[in-house]
């Protein structure tokens, strides 16, 4: 039986010196490092005073610049977080469109670093748009780009039972990622991310996710 290889990474907020940072865990046993690309406090306003929809004009740089590192630890030690910001499928149409082209943003800067996963929070089951998002993403830029997709892990199995499906979908998490990979479709680049509580669910919940 082939044995099985368990990565262990070390998950950052923003850092102000990715090289130190990455010598740092490495040092500490960590394989890879997951950190914002963006700075979360850096958010974008990509519609303008008129309401149009489109970039806005700026002079300072999206980022850190790529050359602080060879491209192959970019590779091989990063994974990348979207801005926790960012709410593709938001009922405000402003904040909707101004979350889109961030993403798109991000999304592409990633795959100029050739970093090989994308990780991001679900943290409802109004997923329609991110699903689309992602899906014309992988289908412009051809790579072998993943997706992860940090889920709670909740023991809320006891408040969906005889629910409506619109509360379900704001209730359980198991909801909220199973609807999302239908509507994505391409299971190979879609991955779970749990995010462990401090203690856990029922068995019943437990199995939906092993199942």
């Amino acid at each position: 039986m082939a044995r099985k290889v368990v990565s262990c990474g070390r998950d950052l907020g923003s850092v102000s010196n990715l090289p130190e940072t990455l010598e740092s865990a490495g040092h500490d046993g960590f394989d890879f490092v997951s950190l914002f690309l963006v700075n979360p406090r850096y958010k974008r306003d990509h519609i303008n005073s008129q309401g149009c929809h489109s970039f806005a004009n700026r002079s300072e740089p999206l980022t850190r610049n790529d050359l602080i590192m060879p491209s192959g630890e970019w590779m091989s030690l990063i994974v990348a977080k979207m801005s926790p910001w960012i709410q593709v499928d938001s009922e405000n149409d402003d904040v909707r469109i101004n979350s889109e082209k961030a993403l798109m943003e991000e999304l592409v800067l990633a795959a100029h670093l050739n970093v090989p996963v994308v990780m991001m929070s679900l943290k409802n089951g109004y997923c329609v748009n991110l699903a689309r998002c992602l899906s014309s993403h992988g289908g412009k830029m051809k790579s072998n780009q993943a997706f992860w997709i940090q889920v709670p892990l909740v023991d809320q199995f006891k408040t969906v039972v005889g629910l409506s499906l619109q509360e379900s979908l704001r209730e359980d998490p198991w909801e909220w990622w199973n609807r999302l990979r239908t509507l994505f479709g391409n299971e190979r680049k879609l991955c779970v991310a749990l995010v462990l509580t401090e203690s856990l669910p029922s068995s019943s919940v437990l199995d939906r996710w092993f199942g």
